[in-house]
């Protein structure tokens, strides 16, 4: 059988490719569309700290911080800065892990593993960069925008990482601002945190790059018997 042919480092690496390459095609597409976010790994990634970021190590963001644009789209993590690029966003991290676990999973058939380890993990900074490059590009892009944060206020959005309640920290939304979609900071006064995934309305601009949002109730559709 060919499940049974395979040694234990391929059976691992394949089942890690499999899953997360899944995360990463829904991580691409929310970089894109603003749909969800970060399915699962908000519970383990963005709430570390929930300052921002992973615990927001060093958050500087892409943009410098908090101008009037967008916060950097979707780079998860903070910190990790290389020419220019962060390398320890969540999908630059997700971009490693799955170049590393196919490319190790393939070349077992060829080399020794601890040759297919050293060479996957050459294809997975690559894929790290690149991943990386990709969002600087796209921040770039919205500040040349000149997106201004008014302009969400009464819009719907999607949380993108968990906004603690009663602003005991921040997360970060996706939302559709002037015909594009753009990532920021949140707070809320709710006292219930809002988490990864669920509709949010903008109350209004909170200085910066920070929303402050509220838990979107859908209006309730009425049905009516003529």
């Amino acid at each position: 059988m060919w499940w049974d042919s395979l040694s234990v480092l391929q059976q691992v690496m394949f089942i890690v490719a499999c899953s997360l390459t899944a995360l990463l095609v829904v991580q691409i597409i929310m970089m894109f569309v603003g749909a969800s976010s970060d399915t699962g790994l908000d519970g383990g990634l963005s709430d570390v700290g929930d300052a921002g970021d992973v615990g927001d190590i060093g958050d500087a963001d892409v943009d410098g911080g908090g101008s009037d644009g967008a916060s950097d789209i979707g780079t998860g993590t903070g910190g990790g800065v290389l020419f220019g690029l962060k390398l320890l966003s969540l999908r630059s991290i997700l971009a490693f892990s799955v170049v590393f676990a196919w490319l190790c999973y393939t070349l077992c058939f060829f080399v020794d593993w601890y040759v297919a380890i050293i060479i996957s993990t050459g294809g997975g900074m690559l894929a790290a960069c690149g991943m990386a490059g990709a969002l600087v590009a796209m921040e770039k892009m919205q500040d040349n925008g000149m997106l201004i944060p008014e302009n969400a206020v009464g819009k719907i959005g999607t949380v993108y990482l968990t906004v603690p309640a009663n602003r005991s920290g921040r997360g970060k939304i996706n939302i559709l601002i002037q015909e594009r979609y753009a990532e920021y900071e949140a707070v809320t006064d709710s006292d219930e945190p809002l988490p990864t995934g669920s509709e949010i309305q903008v109350v209004k601009h909170d200085g910066g790059n920070v929303l402050l949002v509220k838990k979107y109730n859908k209006p309730a559709i009425t049905i009516v018997n003529e």
